[in-house]
């Protein structure tokens, strides 16, 4: 510490390194929880898609048959979501490749989405995701397991879904952009509106 006015070096060294330690830690909070955040609206999107075909059950729309599920998935789509990203170490980008990969089959092929199709159609988007966009993935083992199906199964939903979207599978980059501002300001409202509310 300071004696006779000279001061301990190694100390202040240990305190730089634990100021330093805590500001590395502090930003990692922060950024997973604005991760989270961004997430949750994605998530918050397709709930409000399955909301709205919950209440109008339009019979004209498809249901995709080989994505439906017998009863409701006792997981909300968000924490849904998050098992995807926590365990998949991949980027926020592809899950905004995913959204728009769904909004597709919404517009272009006219899709149902609810609650009993929406976890394999995300599913199935965000494995052809990543396998498209990413120099790097796991094996379909462990998305199988992420998702709660076989891999087998996961293989079919893979192929079909490929189907249903045309083999198109590039996204551009205004589209992209656009979409990801949009998701962005919807981020920053609810931000503020907690704000506004703790305030």
């Amino acid at each position: 510490m300071i004696e006779n006015g000279n001061t301990d070096n190694s100390s202040l060294s240990s305190i730089n390194i634990i100021k330093k330690e805590n500001i590395i830690i502090t930003e990692r909070i922060t950024e997973e929880k604005n991760t989270m955040g961004f997430l949750k609206v994605i998530s918050e999107v397709l709930t409000d898609t399955c909301e709205q075909a919950r209440l109008r059950k339009d019979e004209k729309l498809l249901l995709v048959k080989n994505f439906m599920t017998k009863k409701r998935p006792n997981i909300s789509i968000f924490e849904f979501i998050k098992r995807l990203y926590d365990y998949s170490q991949t980027s926020e980008d592809i899950f905004i490749i995913v959204l728009i990969y769904i909004e597709r089959l919404k517009t272009n092929r006219k899709i149902c989405l609810n609650y009993f199709n929406i976890y394999k159609l995300i599913l199935a988007a965000f494995v052809t995701a990543i396998k498209f966009n990413c120099d790097d993935y796991y094996s379909l083992e462990l998305y199988s397991k992420l998702g709660g199906v076989p891999q087998k199964e996961l293989v079919s939903l893979e192929y079909e879904f490929y189907i249903l979207l045309d083999f198109k599978l590039y996204v551009e980059e205004e589209l992209f952009n656009k979409y990801n501002n949009y998701l962005r300001n919807i981020e920053q409202e609810e931000d503020d509106c907690d704000y506004d509310s703790d305030g």
